[in-house]
Formats: C-alpha cells, sequence, structure tokens
C-alpha cells in the first residue's frame, strides 16, 4: 500500500477574496512542499488578517487597508481630518505701535512743562471687547530723541500695572533713550469707547530749556508686538474662525474589489470638538458631498441640527497653569441621521466638505475668556466597520490535485484501488456556507465532482446571547474514487480541483448584516490516502 498525504490550512475572506493554502505531501520515504494555485478565495481565516487584507488589495502591498478594531473586535477602516484652532484665530489682539513727532517753542534758560496724553487701541477687530489681559509674552521698546532740554521724560501707562504699579518709563531728555522692557506677567485693564478697547499713554516732560536753546523737536515712539495672552476676559464678538475646504481621499473601494453581492451598512462620522476656550463655537460643514468612482457626486445628507453648538469651558475649570480639561463636545452622524449608506455602497472614492467655525454664534453676550493654551481642536473621523450583508455570493477556490503525479506515473492508475479525500472544517463564521469540490484538466474542464450536489459542509458555530461567535464548529467530510473513476481521471489527466463555496448572511427568515469580529474564520484540512490494489 502507498499511502500519499497531504495537508492543507485553507483561510480566506468573506470581504474580498484572499487566503492562504499550505500541503505537505509525503511519498513513502519522500517529503516535498508544494504551493497550490489558489484562485480567488471565498473565506476569511483568522489565521493572519493582514495577510488577508494585502490578498484585498489586488495583490498590491501598497493598498493593504490599515485596518482597525474597537474594544470588541470589530474591524474597521478609518479616515481622520485634525484641525487646531488656536486663541489668536479668536482674539484679534493689534500689535502696537505708536509715535509723537512735533515741534514746540523753548526759551532759553527757561523752564520747560510738556504733557500729550493718547490712547492706544487695542483690539483690531471693533466687533471685539477687552476687558482683562495678562500678558504671558511680550516686548515693548521705547525710543527717544534727544532735547535741548536738561530734566526728565517720563511715560506712564495707567491701564498697565503689575502688582497694583502702573508701568513707567523714565528718562534724561538731553540725553535720549532706547529701553527694551520685558512686560510678561503686567496686567492691561483696558477702557472702552465704541468699537475701541484701548490704554492710555501719558507723557510729561519736566526741565530747563539750555541757554541758547530757541525750539525743541520732540520725536518719540513705543512698540508692542507678538501679544500672548495669559488670560485674556472680554468679547470677541461672531467672527469666523476657521472655513478651509478639505478632501478626505478614501482610497480603500478604488484599491480593493467587492463583487455586487456585497453590501456594506454601519459608517458613521465622528465629530469630536474639544474646546480649550471660554467662547462658544458652531461648527457647520457645508458644501458636503462623495466623490464616486465614476467621478459623479453624491451629496451627503447630514444631521438636522447643522450647525452643531459647541460649547465652552467655564473659567471656574480654568487653571493658571494651564493643566485643565476641555470642554467635549461630540456629535455622531450614523445611518439613522444620514445617508451613508447610500454613499459607502457607490464606491466613493473621497469625501469633500467645508468646515467653517464660528465664534459666539447665537450672539451670545456674555464674557468669554480665553489663554495662551487656548485651542479649539476638531476630529472628523469617518469610519467604515466590516459589517455587511452577502446574498448568496459564490466563489471558487483551486488547489493543485495532479492525480498522475500523485500516483508517481499514469499507468499506475489501474494498480490504485482507491483514493479517499478527507475534508476537515471547521467555522468560526455565524453564516450559511455550502460547498461542491470538481475535479477539472489543465483546461480547467470539470471531469466530475465529489459531493452529491451542494453540500452544507460548515456547520453554524456555537452562539452567545449577543449572537456572536463563542465556539466554532467542526464538520468532517470523507470522499472515496474508486478504481473506475481515478482510471477515468487519469486519462483525462485532472489537475486541480475546484472547490466552490456559497455564502450568505440571509435566509428564508433573516436579512441581516454580519459583523465583521478579528476572531472570525474558517480553516478547511484536505488530506488523503492512496491505496493500491493488492
Amino acid at each position: 500500500m502507498k499511502r500519499i498525504r497531504t495537508k492543507l490550512l485553507f483561510a480566506t475572506c468573506l470581504l474580498a477574496m484572499a487566503g492562504c493554502m499550505k500541503d505537505d505531501v509525503e511519498i513513502d520515504e519522500f517529503k516535498y512542499t508544494r504551493m497550490p494555485n489558489l484562485a480567488a478565495p471565498v473565506f476569511y481565516a483568522n489565521v493572519d488578517y493582514n495577510g488577508i487584507f494585502k490578498h484585498l488589495a489586488k495583490n498590491k502591498p501598497q493598498n493593504n487597508a490599515k485596518v482597525e478594531f474597537d474594544n470588541d473586535g470589530l474591524i474597521y477602516l478609518t479616515y481622520k481630518k485634525n484641525y487646531d484652532v488656536s486663541w489668536n484665530s479668536v482674539a484679534d489682539i493689534n500689535d502696537i505701535y505708536w509715535s509723537n513727532n512735533q515741534l514746540f517753542p523753548t526759551v532759553a534758560g527757561k523752564k520747560v512743562s510738556q504733557r500729550v496724553s493718547d490712547q492706544i487701541k487695542m483690539n483690531a477687530d471693533d466687533s471685539q471687547r477687552f476687558d482683562t489681559l495678562i500678558i504671558s509674552k511680550s516686548t515693548m521698546t521705547v525710543k527717544a530723541a534727544k532735547l535741548d532740554v536738561d530734566g526728565n521724560g517720563t511715560m506712564t501707562f495707567p491701564e498697565m500695572t503689575k502688582n497694583g504699579k502702573a508701568l513707567e518709563v523714565k528718562w534724561k531728555l538731553n540725553e535720549g533713550t532706547e529701553q527694551t522692557i520685558d512686560v510678561a506677567g503686567y496686567k492691561i485693564v483696558p477702557k472702552h469707547s465704541t468699537g475701541t478697547s484701548y490704554m492710555t499713554n501719558n507723557i510729561v516732560l519736566e526741565g530747563t530749556a539750555s541757554a541758547s536753546s530757541t525750539t525743541s523737536h520732540l520725536n518719540i515712539e513705543m512698540t508692542m508686538t507678538d501679544i500672548v495672552p495669559q488670560v485674556i476676559f472680554g468679547y470677541f464678538g461672531t467672527k469666523n474662525a476657521l472655513n478651509r475646504q478639505s478632501v478626505m481621499n478614501i482610497n480603500f473601494f478604488q484599491s480593493h474589489e467587492f463583487p455586487d453581492e456585497v453590501e456594506f451598512t454601519g459608517a458613521f462620522i465622528n465629530l469630536d470638538v474639544n474646546n480649550w476656550t471660554g467662547t462658544p463655537f458652531n461648527l457647520k460643514m457645508d458644501d458636503r458631498f462623495i466623490v464616486k468612482s465614476n467621478k459623479d457626486s453624491l451629496p451627503v445628507s447630514l444631521l438636522k441640527d447643522n450647525p452643531l453648538y459647541i460649547e465652552q469651558i467655564d473659567y471656574t475649570d480654568y487653571r493658571a497653569d494651564g493643566k485643565y480639561n476641555p470642554k467635549h463636545n461630540y456629535f455622531l452622524i450614523d445611518t439613522t441621521n444620514s445617508n451613508l449608506n447610500a454613499i459607502l455602497n457607490c464606491s466613493p472614492n473621497s469625501y469633500d466638505y467645508t468646515l467653517e467655525i464660528t465664534t459666539n454664534p447665537n450672539g451670545e453676550q456674555s464674557e468669554n475668556f480665553l489663554t495662551e493654551e487656548s485651542k479649539l481642536l476638531a476630529d472628523v473621523q469617518l469610519y467604515i466597520p466590516f459589517w455587511l450583508k452577502i446574498t448568496d455570493l459564490t466563489r471558487e477556490d483551486t488547489i493543485d490535485f495532479d492525480l498522475n503525479n500523485i500516483i508517481l506515473d499514469a499507468d499506475n492508475a489501474k494498480y490504485v484501488d482507491s483514493i479517499t479525500l478527507y475534508f476537515d472544517f471547521d467555522n468560526g463564521f455565524p453564516i450559511t456556507l455550502w460547498s461542491q469540490a470538481y475535479l477539472v484538466d489543465e483546461k480547467n474542464m470539470v471531469v466530475d465532482s465529489l459531493f452529491n450536489g451542494r453540500e452544507q459542509l460548515w456547520n453554524t458555530p456555537q452562539l452567545d446571547q449577543n449572537k456572536r461567535v463563542s465556539k466554532w464548529t467542526a464538520t468532517h467530510s470523507r470522499v472515496t474514487m474508486d478504481n473506475e473513476k481515478i482510471v477515468d481521471c487519469s486519462k483525462k489527466n485532472v489537475k486541480k480541483i475546484i472547490l466552490h463555496t456559497g455564502i450568505s448572511t440571509t435566509g428564508a427568515k433573516t436579512n441581516q448584516y454580519l459583523k465583521f469580529y478579528k476572531e472570525y474564520g474558517l480553516t478547511m484540512n484536505l488530506s488523503f490516502e492512496v491505496l493500491s490494489k493488492k
């Protein structure tokens, strides 16, 4: 008796027709390994999901899908876009530049007393009002030309204080000055007039004109730039803090192919908005559409409540060290409030939209506040879970089965009593499966079949109370080829076994979508023995 044994691991994907097989063939004392020719496998195997998606990607590694798993093990594809709105997109603080350049008469040897007072506007946007500003970073530069006067000059900012003392700059009039002052930590409490939040600059010149002096030229300037607030209170008006067109490229449906019998559901968009500002916002997604693979566009019908209201943090939650939690705003766009199912099943290749963010959208008048760390982070995340419906999809897998090579020579066919094939099926999918195996020649012409019609060889596994697979089931099937069939198949030069498998998540009483968990899978082991005639 000659015994030839082949073991075959069969693994494929419900979604994208991927799989892997391996067979070890032993002939008496000789052993060799050969890889069978795989043709469009059908089932998902829990052996290596990365390998499955590699096959999904039209055999191009660069197309391999980056899959993720939720806490429960459900498989997802995720596409993300992030948006960062910083504090200076909300509050427009002027870079401050002030100067005074004028002539004033002096009398030689006489006392000089000159006073200049000006308002310095701080808000670049007239609709905004600044009530209190504590400076985190900024530098003030003061320059004054020499005067023909012996005395002192003083520049005072009464609304700008530190430890209760107003900022004051002094210099000798007959020497002039150029000073750089670090103003971090200073508190500014501006005054207000219509459309203006301002601080006052008071200049006092006191001294005695020189003996030859007849006139003096006052030339003085002050700059304060790159002002960063430690905290700023006020009202920041209704303004557009962000208006950005975005494209989220969805390459999965272009790099992977799905038959018409496969239908997706369960896609959703998460909008996560973390607001570290004391300002409410509206978030609006406009001009939204999905571009289909045929270059047409399909509009996305999203939430009835659009724009979405973003709540602010309360100042009582603010900490000066910057370590405070944002106000989290979360919105879900799914199949209950949008047409994402229709979008998903048109094989989209991009999601195009415009994101608009507006401050104080409802005309709120309550005081806003910002800090140096204040920002608004908006994350747009499109999730495509592998949650699908399959209606009687038939696929085929090809297994090398060169009969004349197995029996070493075609002349040996008449001496072979039987060949028995053992199919061991392990099923970890809660779906209906049937199979039929055909013996084919080198031209893939069917010579004979192995099963009597379509046989349900993959029994339904055990399910838990959530209808999720809790235990795989094993099915064992044996098919025997007698001498007459062996001789006929040898003459017709059988080269392969083609396994046809039908899968369906629907049935006479069901019309359901299958959730695709990472631990789901199938395996098939094929072994056979050859018995010689005595």
